[in-house]
């Protein structure tokens, strides 16, 4: 039998009236995921996503996994920032965990560093954090 483990995922997003494959490249990163312009019924909305590696093991450290998938925008802020204030949208940034109760070891760590903070409030993102116990 498998012996259980956690599990992370995060991602940063933005989604908005915009054209994904433009803001994409006006981002300067290559996306994990791009969602084309659709019609919703709060309106049209598309979708530019960066997601880390599905990471898994008895502790983790989501500071550590969030700073990682950060890494390269610190130097683009300023500019993802001027590109936000002429294409307004959402950002986001998602933390998905299951969280095993077989381990005997410590929950995953949970929390942000102060470069990761300051760049979320740069770029004026909100932060979701879902967790699931596996049982």
């Amino acid at each position: 039998m498998k012996e259980e483990m956690h599990s992370a995922l995060v991602t940063l997003s933005f989604s908005g009236n915009f054209d994904p494959i433009l803001m994409a490249a006006e981002i300067g990163l290559p996306p994990t995921k791009i969602r084309e312009l659709k019609m919703y019924p709060d309106g049209p909305k598309a979708s530019v996503s960066y997601a880390s590696k599905a990471v898994k093991g008895e502790s983790l450290n989501i500071y550590q996994i969030v700073d990682d998938l950060l890494f390269d925008f610190h130097p683009l802020a300023q500019s993802i920032s001027s590109i936000l204030r002429s294409a307004p949208c959402d950002v986001y940034l998602s933390v998905v965990l299951e969280i095993s109760t077989k381990l005997d070891g410590s929950t995953p760590a949970i929390g942000l560093s102060e470069e990761a903070v300051k760049l979320l409030a740069l770029l004026g993102a909100s932060l979701d954090v879902d967790a699931y116990l596996l049982q």
